[in-house]
């Protein structure tokens, strides 16, 4: 017998980069386990915020990306009839979901499961990405919540298996579906090379800092909460955005904190950075500064260890123990006071000081890309789903 087929529904997949790190999960896992399994991807036509599709696909058929068979769906990303062609042409062995919030590429193939349009019988894993966490869940929080209500009453998600990254996401998992909620538990799986060879660091000045914030541009990444904090420094310090823009709004929000920064801060926005050339430019970074409201994992947390750039972040990421390691710190954002006393530290430190901070950052992420029980873990919970699924929903 041949591998395993997986049949995998993502909002977004390659070339697009602008969703973050669900990419990213969904990309390594494939790029981790094809020895192992048979993957492929259903995804929209075009990145996330884009108005136009892809240059040169061919619709209406599978398409190779980067070795991956890929079908990119037309707009209304969502029609009963080319999901039901997909499902039937590939036969998979698990229908895996990126998504639990997705109305067109996971709620329409769940329902055409629960109608019996597509095969019941079908294992389905569904990975939420920390769509449960209430920090996630408190943005645009009245939307979700109905949506929550609509699909339960429904029985969308009737006897299928749920993935989490941590004990504590499988607790925010069962908090919605029950106790009886089959959760399996899988790592995220790092970049496939080992990190040997690192960038080399950018020479660290005393009593100045330059720091680098690169993620999406929303509410949930605080770029705001970052820049009101980087007003309470006294030292100079110069802060680098990299991201997308995903609310004009939110946007507007962060400029105005900006415009009210006192004269020894200064920002430059700088737009969004293919995924390749992340931790090139990370390298150009004393501190990567990014307090989150919520991180499943934090993918541009691990390529900025890789980069030997010490990281400042929210205690709300399963990052731990960064001062111990000489890696950075994870601080709570109920004290941003702390936020600050970190800034000032790290500005403080000369070259050779600092040089101790930028070794720890990269051995932590040489020590995590090496675990090779992770691949056996994520390889383990794809087989468990494949055998059997249930529970609520």
């Amino acid at each position: 017998m041949g591998n395993k087929r997986v049949l995998c529904f993502a909002s977004y997949f390659i070339p697009g980069f602008r969703a973050g790190g669900p990419i990213r999960s969904l990309l390594r896992i494939i790029d981790g386990l094809s020895g192992d399994f048979e993957f492929r991807v259903v995804t929209r036509d075009r990145d996330a915020a884009a108005s136009e599709p892809y240059p040169g696909l061919l619709h209406d058929r599978w398409s190779d990306a980067a070795g991956i068979g890929v079908w990119y769906l037309r707009p209304p990303h969502w029609a009963p009839a080319v999901l039901c062609r997909v499902i039937a042409d590939y036969q998979p062995d698990l229908l895996y979901f990126q998504s639990f919030l997705d109305p067109c590429l996971v709620a329409m193939p769940l329902l055409l499961r629960r109608l019996g349009v597509v095969p019941r019988n079908v294992p389905t894993l569904v990975a939420p990405r920390g769509e449960f966490a209430p920090s996630a869940l408190a943005l645009k929080g009245f939307r979700k919540s109905a949506w929550l209500g609509l699909v339960k009453s429904l029985g969308f998600y009737r006897d299928v298996a749920w993935q989490a990254s941590s004990e504590l996401e499988a607790d925010q998992i069962r908090a919605h579906w029950g106790r009886d909620a089959r959760v399996l538990i899988a790592p995220n799986l790092p970049p496939r090379f080992a990190a040997t060879a690192l960038p080399l660091r950018r020479h660290k000045v005393a009593g100045a800092l330059r720091l680098i914030f690169l993620s999406r541009i929303s509410p949930m990444k605080n770029l705001d909460g970052a820049l009101r904090m980087l007003g309470m420094v006294r030292t100079p310090m110069s802060l680098d955005i990299y991201g997308t823009q995903e609310s004009a709004e939110y946007w507007g929000e962060c400029e105005r904190v900006m415009q009210g920064l006192p004269p020894h801060i200064t920002v430059t926005y700088h737009g969004a950075v293919p995924p390749d050339e992340v931790i090139c430019v990370m390298s150009s970074y004393d501190v990567f500064f990014l307090p989150t409201l919520g991180e499943n994992f934090g993918h541009v947390i691990l390529e900025a260890l890789l980069a030997g750039c010490p990281v400042l972040i929210s205690d709300r990421t399963p990052w731990r123990q960064l001062c111990e390691k000489r890696a950075g710190y994870e601080l709570s954002l109920d004290g941003p006071r702390a936020f600050v006393e970190a800034l000032e530290r790290f500005a403080g430190m000369s070259d050779v000081q600092f040089q101790e901070w930028s070794d720890g950052a990269a051995r932590l992420a040489r020590e995590y890309c090496q675990d090779e029980s992770l691949r056996h873990e994520v390889r383990a919970v794809l087989h468990a789903a494949m055998r059997k699924t249930g529970g609520s929903g």
